[in-house]
């Protein structure tokens, strides 16, 4: 943006590893059950406490006329009338803008073909989890857990997204009242290990897993397989200059408990 004579700030990043850690069919780990719930009311809490970063950029444009607006955003995201057209496997199409700072920059980061795979990898990753979730072991497996939890005094949950609606709900019906956010976060907790215990089971996870399986091994071929390949060398590539610290060594992340995650990826 600096060579373009633009003003831009970096926007500060809100470190979110509940999101990082969040499992696409709403599957839990015993550690997050014990300590954290699903996050809702933790992360209340930390936004409460934090506050939420604002973008630094909201004022410069504010001082800047109509026609110098347009030209910022233009230098930011690109022009719309330039762009690269990529037709997703299930055939939605994105545009991709050819010259904007943003664009530039995942090309010298990752790689000149990031943002084209990147869609076509999410693509693919919606069409596994929606085919997993839609298979008829994981159905049943989901109604044997649904009676689980209303045998434990949790009735009317279908999904395994349920749980997190519910105490969502709760919390907006709590307010600003952080002394309800305290007793709702004690709850949150409790109705997770449940949740945890019954996923155990009713055998989700392991139902789940070989239901992706199957569905990766019917979604992903040979071309597409190709581009997943791609995208996780990028991916790699770029995750091994970020990770290296101060000393240049490489800082490894110790395993976790086995969990279905994100399909592809």
């Amino acid at each position: 943006m600096r060579e373009r004579h633009q003003v831009y700030r970096p926007v500060p990043g809100l470190e979110n590893k509940r999101l990082a850690a969040a499992n696409p069919y709403g599957l839990l780990t015993e550690e997050q059950a014990r300590t954290d719930g699903y996050g809702i009311t933790g992360e209340a809490f930390e936004k409460n406490s934090q506050g939420v970063p604002s973008d630094p950029n909201k004022g410069i444009v504010q001082r800047l006329s109509k026609g110098k607006v347009r030209a910022w955003e233009k230098d930011l995201s690109g022009s719309r009338t330039s762009y690269t057209k990529v037709t997703a496997p299930s055939g939605s199409v994105l545009q991709i803008p050819k010259s904007g700072c943003v664009r530039l920059a995942n090309s010298q980061f990752y790689g000149e073909k990031w943002d084209a795979l990147y869609f076509v990898v999410q693509d693919l990753a919606n069409q596994v989890i929606a085919k997993t979730e839609e298979s008829r072991s994981v159905r049943a497996a989901v109604q044997r857990w649904s009676k689980c939890m209303r045998a434990h005094g949790h009735p009317g949950l279908t999904s395994l997204q349920d749980p997190r609606r519910q105490i969502t709900n709760d919390l907006k019906a709590a307010g600003d009242d952080t002394t309800k956010w305290k007793t709702l976060g004690s709850h949150e907790i409790s109705l997770a290990q449940q949740d945890y215990t019954c996923e155990r089971a009713s055998k989700v996870h392991e139902t789940v897993n070989i239901a992706q399986s199957v569905a990766e091994h019917q979604i992903l071929t040979p071309r597409w397989a190709a581009a997943v390949e791609q995208f996780r060398e990028l991916r790699k590539k770029a995750d091994r200059r970020v990770s290296l610290d101060r000393d240049g060594e490489a800082v490894v992340g110790s395993p976790g408990e086995s969990n279905p995650g994100s399909p592809i990826e």
